[in-house]
């Protein structure tokens, strides 16, 4: 059994390829249906233009941009090659975004072009990849060619996978570290606690990479969970077995 939060989901991307992983609204209209096999062809080849770039196990990477089916393909590359992700809110405002510039240590920052812009006013010499979120999967140039293929990094239990900020209500905000044993283990209690199966699907109507206040309630006669959260965005359908045998 895995013990490393991006083996083990790797493997479930692999395993349960035709089933879908993940279906984007945008104004209540789908836009985009991911299956699981598509998350994980998608996932590798942004992996790899990320080690293109210069990205190596241990960096920091900063995500700030606008709800869209690329966020999580990006947080996921960022794991898949030992790299740390680094979600902030899109809504930061340029005092808050140059403190996290600053603290975070961060070799790259991943945005829209919104976001980029503040980015370069604050410091032009930090490395950047900006998205267009507005642009379907089919057509976003970080997933559409490149390597398919794992990026054949070992990423181990221990390694640090995430880093997200406290609200700083007593202070400066904290980058709080999380390993891919502590996601693990997250994802494989709130599965036996919430007894979350194959036939359920969870809808999130804002999405957050880790953190939050979530209120599910289950369908009667039925297998539905649904997670409400803020305004219109995002449904996933997590993993047949995710927590369980498979993982």
């Amino acid at each position: 059994m895995e013990t490393a939060f991006i083996a083990a989901l790797t493997n479930s991307l692999q395993t349960h390829g035709d089933k879908t992983a993940l279906t984007f609204l945008r104004s209540g209209i789908p836009e985009a249906g991911i299956t699981f096999a598509q998350l994980n062809l998608y996932t590798n080849r942004f992996a790899h233009g990320l080690v293109k770039m210069g990205v190596s196990r241990g960096d920091r990477v900063i995500l700030i941009m606008d709800k869209s089916p690329i966020l999580p393909v990006a947080h996921l590359a960022v794991m898949k090659i030992g790299a740390i992700s680094v979600p902030l809110n899109p809504g930061f405002k340029k005092p808050e975004m140059d403190y996290f510039l600053s603290d975070s240590g961060a070799a790259l920052v991943i945005s829209d072009a919104e976001r980029a812009r503040l980015i370069h006013e604050l410091n032009p010499d930090v490395k950047s990849l900006v998205i267009d979120t507005h642009l379907p999967m089919a057509r976003q140039p970080a997933v559409t060619g490149g390597r398919d293929d794992e990026p054949g990094i070992t990423v181990s239990e221990e390694d640090p996978a995430l880093i997200i900020y406290t609200s700083g209500t007593t202070g400066k905000p904290k980058g709080a570290v999380l390993n891919h044993a502590n996601l693990l283990n997250d994802a494989r209690n709130i599965n036996r606690v919430w007894e979350i199966s194959a036939a359920d699907t969870i809808c999130h109507r804002r999405v957050r990479i880790a953190g939050g206040n979530q209120c599910f309630v289950r369908q009667r006669g039925g297998r539905r969970l649904y997670g409400v959260h803020g305004r219109a965005g995002h449904v996933y359908t997590l993993a047949p077995g995710f927590g369980g045998p498979g993982l």
